[in-house]
């Protein structure tokens, strides 16, 4: 009787993808008052923890994505593609987080996001490298 063989790594990485991007939507519009806020809330302070908060939410979906992907073929390309994800998923977020009372979307959010899926896809094209 042959054996089973096991699933491919990028069957594992997109389920892991799914459940990272699940959690980063649910996380970051919970509790889910939508109500309009004023038209100033693209440039605000902020702190460092939030930056650095939204760089490592971000890493898991830029790792999972690099690992997921399997079109196309070159690395380059997976790397550009993930990056864009996450960055259409950040854009879609913040102008979401627009309507949320106890969130304040920015554009520094946005642009730490894309850093932490950067960092995350050059982690996971360094671990895919290896193996």
């Amino acid at each position: 009787m042959p054996k089973a063989s096991s699933p491919p790594l990028h069957r594992y990485a997109a389920q892991a993808w799914a459940i990272v991007t699940l959690v980063i939507v649910v996380g970051t519009l919970a509790p889910f008052r939508f109500k309009r806020t004023p038209a100033d809330w693209w440039w605000h302070f902020y702190k460092i923890s939030d930056v650095v908060l939204n760089v490592v939410l971000f890493f898991p979906f830029g790792f999972c994505a690099m690992l997921a992907l399997t079109q196309p073929r070159s690395r380059p390309a997976r790397f550009c593609v993930a990056i864009a994800g996450a960055a259409v998923l950040s854009v879609a977020l913040e102008s979401t987080q627009r309507y949320l009372p106890d969130r304040m979307a920015t554009v520094p959010d946005v642009i730490a996001d894309v850093i932490g899926a950067m960092a995350g896809a050059y982690v996971a094209s360094r671990y895919a490298s290896a193996y």
